[in-house]
């Protein structure tokens, strides 16, 4: 599953070898993406359904981590979906660098993740975007790509407020 975006862009597996820069990349979205250091994601590779980077001109400058229902993940905005559907797929985690902002990398993180979960037979992409503390960037881009806020969830870890947000899969 190696994707051209466009020329300088790919989208593909996550790596071991990768860990250190994907926590370079989520550095620069925090607090809008829970912090997360190479060693964690060097974990999350090895437990999340799937975890993928995008490459822009063969550096590491974004990355989206996903979970299919029934995964034994004790998010707690992951339970809050699990508890009330088996059809989506979670999207944890998506964060780009800021010097590839604006350049079509999330897009194509989600086009790909899209893909994904078509591929699995979910009919939707669900994730959680901070309310509190504030990630108005975030929610713009999610509303642009078709997503809706659901409900919402005061999560434990870091005391923060999430938009749960939806979007709906065509079957095409």
């Amino acid at each position: 599953m190696k994707r051209e975006a466009s020329p300088r862009l790919i989208v593909r597996p996550a790596r071991p070898e990768d860990a250190g820069r994907i926590a370079a990349v989520n550095a620069e979205g925090v607090p809008g993406v829970t912090p997360m250091l190479a060693a964690e994601a060097a974990q999350i590779m090895r437990e999340a359904t799937w975890f993928v980077v995008a490459e822009l001109d063969g550096r590491v400058c974004g990355y989206l981590m996903a979970y299919a229902p029934g995964t034994d993940y004790q998010g707690e905005e992951y339970l809050w979906f699990k508890e009330r559907s088996a059809d989506f797929f979670y999207v944890d985690q998506i964060a780009v660098s800021e010097s590839a902002r604006g350049m079509g990398v999330g897009r194509a993180l989600y086009d790909e993740a899209a893909r994904t979960a078509r591929s699995r037979g979910l009919s939707a992409l669900v994730c959680e975007i901070n309310i509190d503390p504030p990630n108005q960037p975030s929610m713009d881009f999610h509303h642009r790509l078709g997503f809706s806020e659901i409900d919402r969830l005061k999560v434990r870890l870091y005391a923060r407020c999430v938009a749960l947000m939806r979007r709906p899969l065509s079957r095409a």
